[in-house]
């Protein structure tokens, strides 16, 4: 594959360097931060693309980084978390997180409790993916499966989709690129061009295969949360658990372990399944053993009638013990609130528990007696008992079970057996009916079934599940069958996609509309049953008997990515659902409010806060099976680890080391040296793992997984056959012996023997001359030599001899001196002063060699093959052959070979060795010494093969080594494996329990070190070897450190693949953000590795990888990028979208809502209000607010409004003691009155920015004052905003609107008395601030429907009108300048109130610089006018209504004005309450009004003349009139509440000259 070319290497002239701006990133002023490429990236996502965590750092001290730190880009819409997940970077990703940690007011609190940080996580792009979605570390979708890693510290990839390959095409993946050219170059593989035409014809599978988890496979763990009030968690105690917690697996191993093998005792037991219900629960470990936890009454936990206890913790049936042989173990159970029902793998049933009903399909008379006895009003089985019945006479294999509270049910593939009470669910006639029960506050006549009776079915029976009302079941034809109400239906198939166009033919995929299978089904009542579908999705349906036919399949969870398919269900009586999906997430779903359930237990913070959402479960992955009881108040979930990679080790060599102790082999001084660097990984290989699974029970026959195949490309999935068959022990069980032992002879090796031996007799007398024994060097503790002949001297070792043949254990350890054997012909003297063994009989030294060659390596060596038959040897080896023969069966060895002695007894026999205290070499140790003997060492260490060949003289025969540093223990260790110990029983000297596992993992790790330092690679690999099944979250991070610091490369890489798949978890741990910054690198890496194996062209069919695919150019050129970022950002953008000729071949078109705005300067930042979806508005709307953002106000100094019973009050910080949904501003525009008027008086709420604080007189400091201005005003980034926000807006600034208040608006913050003196001193009473026991209650959101009919019903009303006079406000004009102007109101309306942002007063008209807005006089020399009004205002300013003039244009109110009209009515009906007028007020309101209307009237009759007439304006132009025009006093008289309400007259108007 040809190697991608960089952008950067076709570009012009390189961009400036990047030091300057290396060493100012801190620096950086606001513009440079703020940079953005065409893509929208800023320079925060470039350094996160080119994994300079480095410069990251460096950036992050900038105090201008927050406005870029939720930045989102315009490509994808990914923040930079999304970019940190998706590459995998996971050193950035702990920076950014830290300096979100220090960034937020909570530094100490949790990742939940931080809000910047939480909003940074729950960001969605484009496809509505939050960044923790990207992670993609499902092993179930890689294409290329790492299979083991080799002995050379490398992945073994294979293809999913091809053939099981072979030793043969294993070891050619495994050669080097060399080794393969030179293959090619000899010979054409027919096994490699098998597996290209199998990658071709597999190129088609987009998506893999799906892989099903199985009751079979088991699960690593249990989890449960939730309430528990009947100890039915199972965790030790009676508290409740807000959060899942794992249940120690020490409860389901014994304390001591019979078996001998340290895999036994430290094996993790294995679920098959977890049930729960209101009061105990049950689980079911892979062998079949049963354990119960919870009240122990009524005998539920099956312990027996002397043990009715409660338990805390789970405590085995001793009755299901596996040791028993007359019980299977158990293959399933149900459970209910009181009994239980178990299936074992030979198809019987027991039952125990309550039998008020007969529900254990038995009479329990023992129980009956016992309950007498102990008082007990209700009789119980407290022992598991067999179920008879219609049972006994079944001969088809039961295939489930379940069970509700008043009955049990058992079904083959056509029959279902029932028992309990039946009250219209199990499909047997009602015949009697002397049952009445009450089941969900109802009551049913039925009758009772005491012993399991057959129901027949036609079609094939998949599962079926049920309740005490109804029984589903679910056929092969993927049919729903129902027994309700003493009737049996069947229910309309599942719907499926189709073309919903039936005139017009499109092309739709077969997978979109092919019958969905049903996988699962759960019967909880006849008004909740759910369904879970082979697709991932979950449907449910309700039983009624007059729409039985006609049922309707409601969706409940639909998976939007493959990721978030259904695998298991579980529901409870009211519906509610918790499930698992594909990548192990749970979700839960309430049908009732939380707070119902609240009062069942201390703690339900876990349940969804509303109803019909689903909510994750936090710090929980690879979830396979859940189960909830029927309150949904108590959950039990299986979780199912990833498997750890096994390691390909080299074999052990200690036959061919002690081979090379024979006499006949050549001595070597440095042979074990130069075996150091040779691996041959062809032939001296094997693959292993340390556990396997527990063969100490029956294999469960109806378990067996078959291998399954796609029928359309009949295609195996590999991933998932090996997924499954991992802990079954038929097909993955621990290897021979002889497939870790290298018993492989070289043919060269044999020949060289064969030709010493059939050499000259001088050859071999020169050789075996007595004055060459020392030199071979191999310790030597006895000698052979010849009667006849004695220069011939062959030298041995007394302690192989003597554990190899027990006649030469006698021989050699005479009783009496001159003792001597005789055999025959033979006859042997040994002296024990000189260790010489003399031989006295005549007989020949091939003979001798070859006794002593059979003895050391327990093989015959053949020297007359080339012969055919023994007449034709010649004298010479006829003579040796019949001595050698003679040999054999004098000294007992012969039987080596005929079968009886395996390879366990020839390994036995040198282990024996080690337990005899005679040894030569004396080693000290730290608390003792030990005897062991120097030529093993030597043969077996190239450590020991060094320091005892050349520091010894030969003289002194003692030997002492220190390794003060060891103890006895240790050093026992190493030499179990030096003297031939099988590899996977070198570890069984460790006499651990199981819940000594951590002390076995330090006790390796030591031992890894030690096996380094004495150059003990093969004791090294399998130390890593014992490890890596233990590596769990607790631990993964350590082990990870302790790997990179010991040089354990196989430990490592199995830590990161642990790390990867579990990365969703350890991504938010804290000991993942300790480790070191070079172990973080190599981390990255891995991950990096794991993720390319999901692309196809990883590798090829020979296992070659795509070197491209592991670089990234990005950081390869990461200084030029970044230099051109900061520098040109043009030529930046050339690397990214320039054609060969350096032209911009395009540019990208960029939505609105991520259009960058400069960034607004504010000395105090606005609180942000939450963008939220709003329906679709009409155009009206959408162009009144496109008009209202022209309008940019000058923000001065912006406020905070605090909410408090006591009004409202302006005050400077911004923090808030109550918060309000929605920030309203009742003040007026501190513009004067002679301004521009303003356009449409209405709240436009920004989708990023919060609503603009009322302005104070004056203009200080601590205000916000908001003035129109024909420049624009800088406004902020917009930051985070989700892809999805539809905020219908064409502002796309992101600043706050100004809201534009009607001019007679009172001012909060000041009381009314004080207006009197305002008006006396000269200040416009409107700009005083007035406080009021007034505040903004609770949003009260109407719907689409409800706005359109009040804005309806006000055209209706408007269209009957009448001029109005109005009279203005107080103004410190003077009464020349006023411009009284009239404007028609409703007739039915008795009351014109004013409106906040929406008066009927006023009348919409384009702004304009030339208008004049115009008061009246009367209002400035009336306090006693103005206070009423300003009281009355106060009162119902905070109002919002829909029929109004406003809305006779805009006929939908927008979102704002009808939140604000919902909220505040209520807090003005509860302010006229509080506010009841005494007598006297009511009499001194109504004088005020009667003097209030003769004044009006003076003021009108004097305006009125014949100029007015002439300026008077047309009606048309009055409707399109401005933000002069002020209410009438009469209008506030009446919003007053006042009585004196007599004034019925058509008011004329006029306009002052």
């Amino acid at each position: 594959m040809l190697k991608e070319s960089s952008p950067l290497s076709t570009s012009s002239p390189p961009p400036p360097n990047l030091n300057s701006s290396n060493q100012n990133l801190a620096k950086l002023s606001k513009d440079d931060i703020a940079k953005r490429d065409l893509f929208g990236r800023t320079i925060l996502h470039l350094l996160i693309l080119c994994n300079r965590h480095d410069l990251l750092r460096n950036l992050l001290k900038n105090g201008e980084v927050k406005s870029i730190l939720n930045a989102i880009d315009y490509e994808n819409g990914w923040n930079c978390l999304h970019y940190c997940i998706n590459l995998n970077r996971i050193i950035c990703f702990n920076i950014l997180i830290e300096h979100y940690k220090n960034s937020s007011s909570k530094s100490n609190s949790t990742i939940a409790n931080n809000n910047i940080l939480m909003d940074a996580l729950r960001c969605k792009d484009r496809n509505g993916v939050a960044p923790i979605q990207l992670l993609g570390n499902d092993f179930k979708d890689l294409t290329w499966i790492p299979q083991y890693i080799n002995e050379k510290n490398e992945l073994h990839l294979i293809y999913r989709f091809g053939n099981q390959s072979t030793e043969d095409d294993d070891a050619l993946k495994d050669q080097t690129a060399e080794q393969r050219n030179n293959n090619d170059n000899n010979q054409p593989n027919d096994n490699n061009d098998n597996n290209a035409n199998n990658n071709n014809n597999n190129n088609n599978i987009l998506r893999p295969l799906e892989v099903s988890w199985s009751s079979k496979r088991g699960g690593s763990e249990i989890y449960s949360f939730g309430s528990n009030a009947n100890n039915q968690l199972g965790v030790g105690d009676s508290r409740d658990r807000s959060i899942p917690s794992r249940i120690s697996h020490d409860i389901f191993k014994p304390k001591t372990s019979t078996s001998d093998a340290i895999q036994d005792a430290l094996r993790k037991p294995r679920y098959k399944q977890f049930a729960i219900s209101k009061n105990h629960s049950v689980v079911v470990t892979k062998d079949g053993e049963v354990y119960s936890s919870g009240i122990g009454s009524r005998g539920r936990l099956g312990h027996g009638f002397d043990d009715l206890n409660d338990y805390f913790k789970f405590k085995k049936i001793e009755f299901f013990n596996s040791n028993k042989s007359n019980i299977s173990p158990v293959k399933e159970v149900a459970i209910s609130n009181n009994h239980n029902i178990a299936l074992t793998t030979d198809g019987k049933i027991y039952a125990w528990g309550l039998n008020s009903f007969q529900q254990l399909g038995f009479d329990s008379n023992s129980s009956a007696k016992y309950n007498q006895t102990k008082g007990f009003l209700e009789t119980f089985q407290a022992t598991p008992t067999l179920v008879a019945g219609d049972l006994k006479k079944n001969f088809n294999q039961i295939i489930g079970i379940s069970v509700s509270k008043v009955h049990s049910v058992a079904y083959t593939k056509n029959e279902i057996f029932f028992w309990g009470l039946n009250v219209g669910q199990m499909g047997i006639p009602l015949l009697k009916g002397d049952v009445e029960v009450k089941l969900y506050d109802q009551a049913f006549k039925g009758e009772i079934q005491h012993y399991p009776r057959v129901v027949q079915l036609r079609d094939e029976i998949k599962s079926v599940d049920t309740s005490e009302l109804c029984t589903c079941v679910v056929t092969t034809k993927n049919d729903i069958h129902v027994y309700y109400n003493y009737q049996h239906f069947k229910l309309p198939k599942i719907p499926t996609r189709s073309n919903t166009d039936k005139h017009f033919d499109i092309f739709t995929p077969i997978k979109l509309t092919q019958v969905v299978q049903i996988k699962k089904i759960i019967t909880r009542s006849t008004k909740h049953c759910t369904v879970l579908l082979e697709n991932g999705s979950v449907v449910s349906f309700s039983l009624n008997n007059s729409e039985i036919k006609n049922i309707k399949y409601t969706s409940v969870w639909k998976g939007y990515d493959h990721d978030m398919l259904a695998t298991d269900i579980d529901v409870s009586s009211d519906g509610s659902i918790v499930l698992c999906t594909r990548n192990g997430s749970v979700f839960l779903k309430s049908g009732t409010s939380s707070n119902q359930r609240k009062n069942s237990m201390s703690s339900a913070s876990y349940l969804p806060s509303t109803q019909s959402k689903f909510k994750k479960i936090d710090n929980l992955n690879k979830i396979v099976q859940v189960s909830c009881d029927i309150n949904f108040l108590s959950f039990g979930f299986i979780r199912d680890d990833i498997d750890i990679l096994p390691l390909k080790l080299q074999k052990n060599d200690f036959f061919k080391d002690i081979e090379y102790l024979c006499p006949l082999i050549d001595a070597s001084t440095t042979r074990k040296q130069d075996q150091l660097l040779q691996v041959d990984h062809k032939f001296h290989t094997y693959i292993s793992n340390f556990l396997y699974p527990d063969e100490s029970y029956e294999i469960d026959d109806d378990e067996v997984t078959l291998v399954v195949s796609d029928s359309e490309t009949s295609t195996v999935d590999l991933l998932r056959n090996q997924y499954n068959d991992k802990y079954d022990k038929s097909i993955h069980r621990r290897g021979q012996l002889e497939d870790s032992l290298d018993l492989m002879k070289d043919e060269g090796d044999i020949s060289s023997l064969t030709g010493v031996l059939q050499s000259d007799l001088l050859f071999l007398k020169s050789r075996f001359n007595k004055d060459n024994v020392d030199i071979s060097g191999k310790s030597y503790d006895g000698l052979i030599k010849l009667d006849k002949d004695s220069e011939i001297v062959i030298g041995f070792h007394k302690s192989i001899l003597e554990a190899r043949s027990s006649l030469f254990n006698k021989v050699l350890n005479p009783e009496n001196e001159g003792d001597y054997f005789v055999w025959e012909d033979i006859k042997v003297e040994y002296d024990p002063l000189t260790s010489t063994l003399e031989f006295k009989n005549d007989i020949t030294i091939e003979s001798i060699l070859l006794l002593l060659y059979a003895i050391y390596t327990g093989e015959r060596l053949d020297i007359w093959n080339s012969y055919s038959s023994r007449q034709s040897y010649p004298p010479r080896l006829k003579t040796i052959f019949e001595d050698f023969h003679q040999l054999l069966d004098a000294f007992k060895v012969s039987s080596s070979f005929n079968g009886s002695q395996s390879l366990e007894k020839y390994l036995t026999s040198f282990q024996s060795i080690l337990d005899d205290d005679s040894g030569d070499v004396l080693v000290t140790l730290s608390d003792g010494h030990i005897r062991c003997h120097s030529y093993i060492l030597k043969a077996r260490s190239a450590f020991f093969e060094t320091v005892l060949s050349e520091r010894w003289d030969t003289e002194d025969e003692s030997k002492v080594l220190d390794f003060s540093g060891l103890s006895k223990f240790q050093f026992m260790v190493i030499l179990r494996h030096l003297y031939g110990f099988a590899d996977l029983e070198v570890f069984n000297c460790f006499g651990y329990d199981f819940h000594n596992q951590d002390e076995f993992i330090n006790d390796m790790l030591e031992l890894i070190e030690i096996a380094d330092e004495l150059l003990l690679f093969q004791l090294k690999s399998l130390c890593q070897l014992a490890i890596i099944d233990f590596i769990s979250l607790d631990n993964v991070t350590i082990l990870l450190t302790h790997s990179e610091y010991l040089s354990a490369p196989k430990l490592f890489m199995n830590c990161c693949w642990y790390i990867y798949n579990n990365l969703e978890i350890l991504l938010f741990d804290s000991s993942l953000k300790d480790l070191s910054l070079d172990i973080l690198k190599k981390l990255e890496g891995q991950i990096k590795y794991f993720q390319n194996c999901k692309v196809l062209d990883f590798a090829n069919d020979r296992g070659e990888l795509n070197a491209d695919m592991l670089t990234n150019w990005f950081e390869s050129d990461s200084n030029v990028l970044i230099g051109a970022f900061m520098n040109d950002m043009f030529k930046f953008n050339e690397f990214f979208i320039s054609d060969r000729k350096g032209y911009l071949a395009f540019e990208p078109l960029i939505d609105v809502k991520y259009e960058v705005k400069p960034i607004k300067e504010a000395s105090t930042t606005v609180k942000k209000k939450k963008s939220r979806k709003s329906s679709t508005l009409t155009n009206d709307i959408l162009s009144f607010r496109e008009a209202i953002s022209k309008q940019k106000p000058e923000i001065i100094s912006p406020i905070a409004i605090e909410d408090n019973h006591d009004g409202f009050e302006t005050v400077s910080n911004s923090k808030q003691r109550r918060k309000s949904k929605v920030s309203l501003v009742l003040s007026p525009s501190p513009t004067p009155p002679s301004s521009a008027a303003p356009s449409r008086s209405a709240s436009v709420v920004s989708s990023t920015a919060s609503v603009a604080a009322s302005p104070t007189i004056g203009g200080s400091s601590s205000s916000l004052l908001l003035k129109p201005s024909m420049a624009e005003a800088p406004q902020p980034i917009k930051a985070a905003l989700s892809p999805f926000s539809n905020w219908a807006s064409k502002n796309t600034s992101g600043a706050a609107s100004p809201i534009l208040l009607d001019k007679f608006q009172p001012i909060l913050g000041k009381s009314v008395n004080d207006s009197n003196a305002n008006a006396r001193n000269g200040i416009n009473s409107e700009w005083v601030k007035k406080s009021a026991n007034v505040r903004i209650g609770p949003v009260v959101k109407l719907s689409q429907k409800e706005r359109k009919r009040l804005a309806a019903a006000a055209a209706v009303v408007v269209n009957n009108d009448q001029p109005v006079e109005t009279k203005p406000l107080s103004s410190s004009r003077s009464p020349s300048s006023i411009q009284p102007q009239t404007l028609k109101l409703p007739k039915q309306r008795k009351s014109s109130t004013p409106i906040v942002n929406n008066s009927s007063n006023m009348t919409r008209k384009p702004s304009s610089s030339s208008s004049t807005t115009v008061v009246s006089p009367s209002s400035s020399s009336s306090p006693a006018a103005t206070s009423s009004i300003q009281f009355s205002t106060l009162a119902t300013s905070n109002s919002v209504k829909v029929d109004t003039e406003f809305n006779k244009v805009y006929s939908t109110p927008s979102l704002t004005e009808v939140m604000i009209h919902d909220s505040l009515r209520l807090e003005r009906l509860k302010l006229e309450e509080s506010q009841r007028k005494t007598l006297a007020e009511i009499q001194q309101e109504e004088e005020f009004a009667k003097w209030w209307d003769e004044e009006s009237k003076k003021v009108q009759k004097q305006l009125e003349g014949p100029s007015t007439e002439k300026k008077r304006p047309s009606n048309k132009n009055r409707k399109g009139s401005g933000g002069g025009n002020t209410p009438s006093p009469n209008n506030n008289k009446k919003n007053n509440n006042s009585t004196n309400n007599t004034n019925g007259k058509k008011p004329k108007s006029s306009q002052s000259k």
